[in-house]
């Protein structure tokens, strides 16, 4: 799994491509939380054949790509109710087989206002997509 954050002025979509190009040929759970779920929809619009499943964690519809309907991949969309549900809503609507679910005593920072919760969501979502947990190096 690959978590984006987009800090430092190069393109975050490069430096995603690269992280991800470093795995080799198999696809890669990409999750994007707050400005790094930008830079993780436009690497699924890119390059969809490097994403596994797509994981948006409180973040919002990139404003730059308006057709959410050219990601592809298996979508989870992540959001805390004190948050911004109605754009986890609207990334939601917009990405075919996306599935949302909302963290209801959460705001911005799930994975640590319930974290035990957020782990089960995040194994059960990779383990529909990819199946049974592979352990080793290829």
């Amino acid at each position: 799994m690959v978590y984006v954050e987009p800090a430092g002025a190069d393109d975050p979509v490069e430096r995603l491509r690269a992280v991800v190009e470093h795995f080799g040929d198999e696809p890669v759970f990409v999750i994007g939380h707050g400005r790094g779920g930008f830079a993780a929809q436009r690497y699924a619009i890119c390059d969809p054949a490097g994403v596994a499943g797509l994981i948006l964690y409180s973040t919002s519809p990139v404003a730059e790509c308006s057709d959410l309907s050219h990601i592809t991949a298996p979508t989870l969309v992540l959001a805390g109710a004190h948050d911004d549900p109605e754009e986890a809503a609207a990334l939601a609507a917009g990405i075919p087989r996306s599935r949302i679910v909302t963290f209801e005593q959460s705001g911005h920072l799930a994975h640590l206002e319930e974290s035990e919760r957020f782990v089960h969501i995040l194994l059960e979502f990779t383990r529909r997509v990819s199946g049974p947990v592979r352990t080793g190096r290829r």
